[in-house]
């Protein structure tokens, strides 16, 4: 069934996305005329308020919450929240759905397995944060589910463990674990929802996605819908889909009045070329994200994607006001080799402060924000490798005119 969804319906009534069915085929159709656009009232210039933003996981959530009280998962959340307010952050990532299950109250997703307590988790952190005064963000993966083993524990009720009961195309299986099929009509329609109900449902400053698209390049993967689709190249419907969603997500977002956000893969060919990701037309035209924050995640050294190289390459992209362009930099890597560096591996071993270095060319590129992956990371690092990276974040804020 194809699922239509209404923005204009979305922007000016706040109500759920309209859905019509139109006969066979699939994918969520989107309209971006200017027209629609200029009607919607987007704004044409956003708020240049530097950022220095960075990303909770997940697993950091499971970790505050394995056999905690409410009491001592407050006093985590706090602690972590002041941790990276001092050291100058601004907003945070927290990572509320990563495997089709759920940090947060929700009528659509499975608890995260390691939720088991009463309190709501989403809810506990946003109360934690009224004296740190950080912007949180909802990060969510869209289309990754459990593993196999992992979907047998997810009660019937959810429309995740129904389809793959059912052999419904919505859901499919992939060395082991289900995605949501992102060629799937219905499948897209929760997705939707499932973000609906968190931006609806709590104080949020924005929702954001990560890296993960399609997760495979198989031609059988959505085989079927595909066909119905009656289009001609697998790759660019595959592209056309996840833009759909992406549109979707951009405008559910805008309707609630707050930033949406999507940090794809650092080399922009070889998410396109893999995950059917477009992070060119995201970066060149309005009605995609707010902010789209790469994942620079390589060293200067980089033999095939050095640092400064693709800095350079996604300025070069960056083609409307509309979107504002915040480089993701990491400090997991720091003492680490990096196999896929090439002659650049033994960077991240022998040289010192590149989290720093880095920043600070993002500063010297004119910039107004960095993200850094991920709070875990950047918590376990040295003395003199974080005074140094907190010197470089303290100038986003106190540097900017």
């Amino acid at each position: 069934m194809k699922k239509c969804i209404c923005l204009l319906a979305v922007f000016l009534m706040g109500c759920s996305p309209g859905v019509s069915s139109s006969g066979s085929g699939s994918g969520i159709c989107l309209s971006l005329q200017e027209q629609t656009l200029a009607q919607l009232h987007l704004p044409a210039q956003q708020s240049r308020t530097p950022v220095v933003a960075a990303w909770l996981t997940a697993d950091s959530l499971s970790d505050m919450l394995s056999g905690a009280t409410e009491l001592a998962f407050r006093q985590a959340v706090r602690e972590e929240l002041t941790w990276l307010a001092d050291k100058g952050f601004t907003d945070v990532f927290v990572q509320v759905r990563s495997n089709g299950d759920a940090y947060y109250a929700s009528r659509v997703y499975p608890r995260a397995a390691a939720w088991t307590q009463t309190f709501d988790p989403l809810a506990v952190l946003l109360e934690e944060n009224r004296d740190t005064g950080l912007h949180i963000h909802a990060w969510i993966n869209p289309y990754r589910c459990q593993t196999v083993k992992q979907m047998e524990e997810v009660p019937d009720t959810y429309s995740t463990r129904s389809w793959t009961q059912a052999g419904e195309d919505a859901i499919v299986q992939v060395s082991g674990r289900w995605f949501l099929n992102p060629g799937d009509g219905e499948a897209q329609e929760l997705i939707l929802t499932g973000a609906e109900e968190l931006l609806t449902g709590y104080a949020l400053a924005g929702l954001h996605i990560d890296d993960y698209f399609y997760p495979t390049t198989e031609p059988e993967f959505d085989a079927a819908a595909f066909g119905a689709s009656q289009s001609e190249k697998l790759a660019d419907w595959r592209t056309e889909q996840v833009n759909q969603l992406v549109a979707g997500l951009y405008a559910l977002t805008h309707s609630a009045g707050l930033i949406f956000s999507i940090s794809p893969r650092g080399d922009p060919a070889a998410s396109a070329r893999l995950l059917y990701a477009d992070p060119e037309t995201w970066c060149s035209q309005p009605g995609y994200c707010d902010w789209i924050l790469p994942q620079l995640y390589y060293g200067f050294a980089h033999e095939t994607c050095g640092f400064a190289e693709m800095l350079e390459l996604w300025q070069g992209m960056l083609r409307t006001d509309q979107v504002r362009l915040i480089p993701g930099i990491c400090t997991y890597k720091v003492g680490q080799a990096d196999s896929w560096a090439g002659s650049g591996r033994l960077e991240w071993i022998r040289e010192r402060n590149i989290p720093a270095r880095e920043a600070a060319a993002v500063l010297d590129a004119g910039l107004e924000g960095v993200a850094v992956y991920s709070s875990a990371s950047t918590r376990t690092l040295d003395k003199a490798e974080m005074e140094a990276l907190e010197q470089q974040l303290y100038r986003f804020t106190q540097e900017q005119p």
